[in-house]
């Protein structure tokens, strides 16, 4: 469904020109000069495109072979891959207002539009403004019963010993609960035709910054023209759900409260409404599925660990969960931050320079990308004991306390949510719902690999994926 903004239509087929326009605008051509080394661009799109390999896997032996920094890409596209902690922090929090989102996040603009993602400068800060009381621990914590009740709507339909893809579950079960906490909508009658335009629209995602984007695009060749079309798709969804709140008023969720914030008497019109609308669904929904399929997958794979959780919930879980149970729960918390720190969800984090900096003697100069995936952070014996190994202890204080402080030894080696004025607005609200659900399975369930013999292989995209889904068998404990 298209909108008039400013006198134009606003589309996906807009919202990709603008995205388009926004990538040109931003690559800055550089003189020649010293770089680190790294690998060629064939090489990488032979690696990425032509065998399929995955990305995270491919970074982390390209950041192992050059000792953490290594440089790719030419002309306006310069990318710095780095996994020094200090790098990062000097990137992302010394000089994070000097910085602008790189093309992959760019492109993104094509589905989310100009939402807290993708905004730049003052808009973005107006926009976080707005949203923020949204985020407000009160508020959260009448998240908090929605997501418990469609926690258990959710689960009460499963069947012992049945099959199914883990991701497909979890992400049914989030989608539902950002339709009611997000936007006070039962997308439940829709989540198929939801489900799969949001499936069409993330394997797509970085289509737009390929080789002759403009023109398939215009002529709507593959990808393009399914990907429009799931755009168009998501805005009618969404577009209704605006109108029918405009009519009912505040109901209690984020966009009611989204519709009535003001800044010096100006509030949000239609478009830029759809924009948050979008962003903060997509991220709440896809992000949090993720974040449990993962965690599943290693309480599977480590029964010692998973009976290590079941005693903290059949201690502490004997009642309906609410959101005053989360500090009882320790070892949940510490299994979701194990989880995140091995399979993050969001799990490289980028950005384009707007001034010059320098590093161990290399100049990084304006117009440059640096990508830091933490992926490779996160697993490296730098900065972690037994990085490659699920130990959801080390989460713990000598008290028996969640702590973050128990184990982080460097802060630019730990950044699950970014941070500053880039940290995810939805953090709270993420750990809130990752840990609610996280407790109320865990209490009735447990999961088993249906095919423990195949590998499962991380594919990274805007999100952190197991390629090809995760066969998982159900069974009551």
């Amino acid at each position: 469904m298209a909108i008039w903004r400013n006198g134009v239509v606003y589309d996906s087929r807009a919202r990709m020109r603008d995205a388009q326009k926004a990538i040109a605008a931003t690559s800055v051509r550089q003189p020649e000069m010293p770089r680190p080394p790294g690998p060629s661009g064939l090489d990488l799109a032979t690696k990425l495109v032509l065998r399929g390999e995955s990305a995270p896997l491919v970074f982390e032996r390209i950041l192992r072979e050059h000792n953490g920094l290594a440089h790719f890409g030419r002309s306006g596209n310069h990318v710095y891959l780095t996994s020094n902690p200090d790098l990062v922090l000097q990137v992302f929090r010394t000089h994070g207002r000097h910085t602008i989102k790189p093309p992959v996040l760019q492109s993104s603009r094509a589905v989310l539009g100009q939402g807290l993602l993708t905004a730049e400068g003052d808009q973005h800060l107006r926009q976080r403004r707005l949203l923020q009381p949204a985020f407000h621990r009160d508020r959260i914590a009448a998240y908090a019963e929605r997501m418990v009740t469609e926690g258990e709507n959710h689960i009460a339909r499963w069947q012992d010993s049945q099959a199914a893809d883990m991701c497909a579950d979890m992400s049914e079960l989030t989608l539902q609960i950002a339709g009611q906490t997000l936007l006070g909508a039962d997308v439940g009658d829709q989540a198929q035709e939801v489900a799969r335009a949001l499936k069409i629209v993330l394997a797509n995602s970085t289509a737009i910054i390929q080789p002759f984007a403009t023109v398939r695009a215009h002529l709507s060749l593959p990808p393009f023209g399914e990907t429009l079309k799931a755009g168009d798709e998501l805005d009618e969804i969404l577009q209704r759900i605006i109108d029918e709140h405009r009519i009912a008023g505040d109901t209690g969720d984020l966009l009611s409260m989204m519709i009535a914030s003001q800044e010096d008497g100006v509030g949000m019109d239609d478009a830029q409404l759809r924009d948050e609308a979008m962003t903060i669904f997509l991220a709440g929904h896809e992000t949090t599925a993720m974040w449990l399929t993962w965690t599943w997958l290693l309480l599977a794979q480590n029964p010692h660990q998973a009976e290590w959780l079941y005693e903290e919930i059949d201690n502490q879980v004997s009642h309906e969960l609410s959101f005053g149970d989360i500090p009882h729960l320790p070892r949940t918390q510490a299994v979701l931050a194990e989880s995140l720190r091995l399979y993050p969800p969001a799990w490289m984090i980028g950005r384009r320079l707007q001034t010059d900096i320098s590093f161990q003697g290399w100049q990084i100069p304006n117009g440059s990308i640096v990508l830091a995936p933490m992926w490779v952070l996160h697993r490296s014996p730098e900065y972690w004991d037994y990085p490659a190994i699920f130990r959801p202890e080390r989460w713990l204080d000598a008290q028996g306390d969640y702590s973050e402080r128990a184990t982080v030894r460097h802060t630019g080696a730990w950044y699950p949510f970014g941070w500053g004025n880039r940290r995810c607005i939805g953090d709270q609200f993420a750990w809130t719902e990752a840990t609610l659900l996280t407790a109320l399975i865990a209490r009735d369930w447990r999961f088993e690999l249906t095919y423990p013999e195949k590998q499962v292989v991380p594919e990274g995209n805007i999100t952190l994926r197991p390629k090809d889904g995760l066969a998982m068998t159900w069974h009551h404990r």
